[in-house]
């Protein structure tokens, strides 16, 4: 055996690598194939309703033009509409479709997750450490039991598909402006990732953070802005601002939208029923839940109540308060010495602040599926973990 065909073969498992793990995602939920819908929204959503089924002039005004349980998803429908096509009501397609998707997201977050491991250590000819370290995170993303609401139950396509089109919108943007992308074309550069972020909030609204998360990208890995944000304005800086123009609109029309959706169906809580001292309680409630979930996930519950005695200034609200402070402080204090967690920890408040009760949406205070897009994070954070152990083994001194 020659030794071009050596590294060919040591070459499979690394390329086999990404097929296998995705593999091993649906299979493991494919245990959710055998149930049926549940009652709770699907019944609403997809038994009783009959305005999805079709593609007539009619069903495409009712799928852009409704609200249904909430929240502004024309996307959601359009997929209903195909699984009713193909399945009629048997609740067999519909999970099909749902750990179809999230094998498909598992795939684009190892994609994502590569490109960014790569940027932020420097060390592109590090394939393999690169590519295992990326599985690996897509693993403890996919995996994650806080996924499994999301994935088996139907009425949570929108996460789905949300998640879907705002990862191709990164990673579209990230292949247009990291290493090799300096040529890329107009419609690659700047159309391609506003599509994926225009499908994404056609998915559901709280896509609208986008446009914060790729200037945080900006910043760290792509070092296209620098770190203090008053010289953003500088003239050399302004370009970048600019670019985000177009997705800051769209933010603020699908926002309004989403807004407009949750108070026609009466899903808003008054300020008179629920004060801002008490949003303020159960924002702090849920910025130290989902960590808390993601490290510990024991305890998971389709809906999670506020406790005995809750208030802004009860015990538990004051000692998450805390919590999250400290994170946040600390994340501000390694800023130059770990920018990965920095930045992870700003991704994840970005993305968690319209679950966060700002504005009262029905009871809720915290759900597992509020997690599926905010905690991606903290798989890139195991990924840079595990990757960082691998070139410490080799001896390479972190950049």
């Amino acid at each position: 055996m020659g030794p071009d065909l050596i590294r060919t073969s040591r070459k499979w498992p690394l390329k086999l690598a990404p097929f296998l793990a995705v593999a091993l995602v649906f299979s493991v939920f494919s245990r959710s194939l055998g149930a049926g819908f549940l009652n709770w929204d699907d019944p609403d959503n997809f038994l009783n309703n009959t305005g999805y089924r079709g593609l007539g002039p009619g069903h495409l005004r009712w799928m852009f033009t409704t609200c249904g349980m909430g929240p502004y998803s024309p996307l959601m429908w359009l997929s209903a509409c195909a699984d009713h096509a193909v399945w009629g009501m048997d609740a067999f397609g519909w999970h099909l479709s749902n750990v179809l998707l999230h094998s498909a997201n598992a795939a684009v977050f190892y994609l994502l997750c590569r490109r960014l491991l790569t940027a932020v250590s420097g060390l592109s000819e590090n394939v393999a450490e690169i590519s295992f370290s990326a599985v690996m995170a897509a693993l403890f993303f996919a995996l994650h039991p806080l996924c499994v609401e999301t994935v088996a139950w139907a009425s949570t396509r929108p996460n789905l598909l949300l998640t879907f089109f705002y990862q191709l919108a990164i990673l579209s943007y990230i292949m247009a402006r990291g290493t090799g992308g300096e040529s890329a074309s107009w419609p690659r550069r700047q159309a391609l990732p506003l599509f994926f972020f225009l499908l994404s909030l056609l998915s559901k609204g709280t896509a609208v953070t986008l446009p914060l998360v790729l200037i945080l990208l900006d910043v760290y890995p792509l070092g296209r802005l620098p770190s203090e944000p008053r010289r953003w304005v500088d003239a050399g800086n302004r370009g970048v601002l600019a670019e985000k123009l177009p997705y800051f609109a769209l933010s603020l029309v699908f926002g309004a939208a989403a807004f407009m959706c949750q108070a026609r169906i009466g899903t808003i809580v008054p300020m008179e029923k629920f004060g801002l001292a008490s949003r303020a309680a159960q924002a702090l409630y849920g910025l130290a839940f989902y960590p808390l979930k993601t490290i510990l996930p024991l305890d998971l519950l389709p809906y999670y109540q506020l406790p005995e005695g809750f208030g802004l200034f009860s015990w538990g609200t004051l000692m998450r308060g805390a919590a999250v402070a400290g994170v946040t402080a600390a994340a501000v204090a390694v800023r130059r010495r770990s920018p990965v967690f920095t930045a992870v920890w700003a991704y994840y408040l970005l993305t968690v602040w319209p679950m966060a009760g700002v504005v009262k949406i029905n009871e809720y205070w915290a759900a597992d599926r509020y997690a599926y897009i905010a905690c991606l994070g903290f798989a890139v954070l195991a990924g840079a973990g595990i990757l960082s152990i691998l070139r410490s083994g080799r001896g390479v001194r972190r950049t």
